[in-house]
C-alpha cells in the first residue's frame, strides 16, 4: 500500500508579518540589534504609492456611493485655484469630496498598520511602522498615529520635516505617538561583471 504524504503546513500570516526587519551588522549598547532607519527619498516614495492607491480606490467609490448614500452630484474635480481668494470657495464646493478621501484613508492606515505594521505603500518601499523596541504598534496607537498625521498635513507638512534631519527619520507624529518607520528589506549593491571576451 502507498504511504500517504503529510504535506507541509502552509502558513496563514500575511506576508507582511514574515517580513523581517533589517538590522545593522553591530548590536547596541543593550545588546539588541540596531534597526536601520529608511532615507527620507523611500519615506517619500511610500507616501506616493499610498497617495495613488487610496486615490484611485477612493475615486471609485466616491462615484458609486456619493449619489445613491449621500444624494451628492459627484462632478469632475476643477482645477485647483491659483489665487488665495478662489481658494475658501473651492474648499467649501469640495468639502464633502475631501472628508470623504481623508475618512477613507484613516480607515485604511489605521487597519493596514495596526494589523500589519505597514500601509501598502510602506510595504511596497520595504517599511514598516514599529514601537521604539522594534514591537508592533497595535490599532490604538495607529489611530493616534494617523490622527496626528492628519494634523502634521493640515499644518503644511511642517510635521514631516524632521524626517529629512534626524538619523532615526522619525517625523513629529512618530515622536508624539511613540513609532518609528524601519527598513524590512535593503537591497543590496551588486557588481557588475563585464563579458568575458
Amino acid at each position: 500500500p502507498t504511504e500517504a504524504r503529510v504535506l507541509p503546513e502552509v502558513p496563514t500570516r500575511m506576508i507582511w508579518e514574515q517580513t523581517p526587519i533589517a538590522t545593522e551588522p553591530g548590536p547596541t549598547r543593550s545588546g539588541s540589534p540596531q534597526v536601520r532607519s529608511p532615507a527620507s527619498t523611500t519615506r517619500l516614495a511610500g507616501f506616493l504609492v499610498d497617495f495613488m492607491i487610496i486615490s484611485a480606490v477612493g475615486g471609485v467609490l466616491w462615484s458609486v456611493f456619493a449619489p445613491t448614500l449621500f444624494g451628492i452630484e459627484v462632478k469632475p474635480s476643477p482645477v485647483f485655484p491659483s489665487q488665495w481668494e478662489e481658494l475658501v470657495p473651492f474648499m467649501r464646493e469640495r468639502a464633502p469630496e475631501i472628508l470623504f478621501f481623508q475618512g477613507f484613508r484613516l480607515l485604511v492606515e489605521i487597519l493596514c498598520t495596526g494589523r500589519f505594521g505597514a500601509t501598502p505603500g510602506k510595504f511596497v518601499a520595504g517599511m514598516r511602522i514599529v514601537r521604539p523596541d522594534g514591537g508592533p504598534i497595535g490599532y490604538g496607537v495607529a489611530s493616534l498615529r494617523a490622527i496626528l498625521r492628519v494634523v502634521s498635513e493640515g499644518l503644511f507638512y511642517v510635521g514631516f520635516v524632521p524626517v529629512f534631519f534626524r538619523a532615526d527619520r522619525r517625523a513629529v507624529h512618530d515622536l508624539l505617538a511613540g513609532t518609528r518607520v524601519v527598513l524590512t528589506r535593503v537591497l543590496p549593491l551588486r557588481s557588475v561583471q563585464p563579458p568575458a571576451l
